[in-house]
């Protein structure tokens, strides 16, 4: 049987290892997927119960390619007591506008994926 959280704690891992090469020069990429790991070692649950309560009501935006997902929006909700991933999507925002296309379509795949999971895992 698929563990689910295990992977998208995996994927999401990925996501930030591949911006890292993306962006190699980027310290805060590396920061973020330290902390990452860190809140995964503590509760394997905890990135993906963040990603689901915050962001699968932009489900139809990431599965329709909707920039302005990355764009438009502040993200200003994206506050838990024990996760603040809005410097994170801050981070994202930033980088979307330094990518080219080959390497924003891997993103919204990586995005696609892990709604897909996270469904399957709150379902």
């Amino acid at each position: 049987m698929i563990n689910y959280v295990e992977k998208f704690n995996e994927i999401f891992q990925e996501l930030l290892q591949d911006l890292i090469k993306v962006f190699p020069n980027d310290t805060d990429l590396r920061t973020y997927l330290f902390a990452v790991k860190g809140a995964m070692m503590v509760n394997e649950f905890i990135i993906c119960k963040v990603f689901h309560s915050h962001l699968m009501v932009y489900e139809s935006q990431v599965m329709e390619k909707d920039e302005t997902f990355f764009l438009d929006k502040d993200y200003s909700e994206f506050h838990s007591n024990k996760v603040d991933i809005r410097t994170l999507v801050h981070k994202l925002k930033t980088c979307w506008t330094l990518l080219t296309e080959e390497n924003k379509e891997t993103l919204w795949k990586y995005f696609r994926v892990l709604m897909i999971l996270a469904n399957k895992i709150y379902a």
